[in-house]
């Protein structure tokens, strides 16, 4: 147990007694598990900001908060090499890549100060005439738009339309996107109209695939 002041002692008296007890086996334990109390902590805290605030699903959280952190995968080699010009960022290619949690490790890691992390079903349903929700999809300093692709192909292309001007907006702000799909680029042309998408993806982004070809810094239409 950490010592405490006697009664009666000065307070310098009390430091060094104090000082000379943490080089003991006991100091030295008690702060090893001080340090280890205020790591869970702040891990704890981390987890709550990720989950309530951004929005992060809870398995995804728990790989960025383990002690060992994120694998070192293709996608995440590539979000973390991205140039400081690169905006809209699509991570594209087969399921079980580690795509949605290198998006995730963007939006969280130290100094992003707002995220926001949306399943592209949940997109689908947002509500696109109220501004003050819209401007949840534009303000955040990263948002992570996952697995572009599974919400319902709507003939009318209402999802595609909020998502293109929420992406486009985004990227010329300066603003993150990151966009993950287990579509391929071509897939990407057939299901959507992504002319004016693709050429914010050539000026201010990268479609990254990884089971296929790179499309980064080259034309994607």
């Amino acid at each position: 147990m950490k010592p405490v002041r006697e009664r009666g002692e000065t307070f310098g008296d009390y430091l060094a007694r104090l000082e000379a007890w943490s080089g003991t086996d006991d100091g030295v334990a008690w702060a090893a598990a001080s340090e280890r109390a205020e790591a869970a902590e702040r891990r704890a805290e981390d987890a709550r900001w990720m989950r309530d605030e951004v929005g992060v699903p809870q398995e995804i959280a728990a790989v960025l908060l383990s002690e060992s952190g994120p694998s070192l995968t293709e996608p995440m080699v590539a979000i973390r090499s991205l140039a400081p010009r690169e905006h809209l960022v699509f991570l594209a290619g087969r399921v079980g890549t580690g795509k949605s949690v290198a998006a995730c490790w963007a939006a969280t890691r130290p100094g992003v100060s707002s995220a926001l992390f949306v399943r592209s079903v949940r997109l689908a349903r947002w509500a696109r005439y109220d501004d003050d929700e819209v401007d949840r999809l534009l303000s955040p300093k990263v948002l992570v738009v996952d697995d572009l692709g599974s919400e319902f192909n709507d003939e009318r292309g209402s999802f595609w339309t909020l998502f293109e001007e929420v992406a486009v907006t985004r990227a010329e702000n300066h603003l993150l996107t990151v966009v993950t799909t287990n579509l391929l680029v071509d897939d990407v042309r057939a299901r959507y109209h992504f002319e004016r998408v693709a050429e914010r993806v050539r000026s201010l982004g990268a479609f990254i695939q990884f089971d296929g070809e790179s499309l980064r810094g080259r034309r994607v239409s």
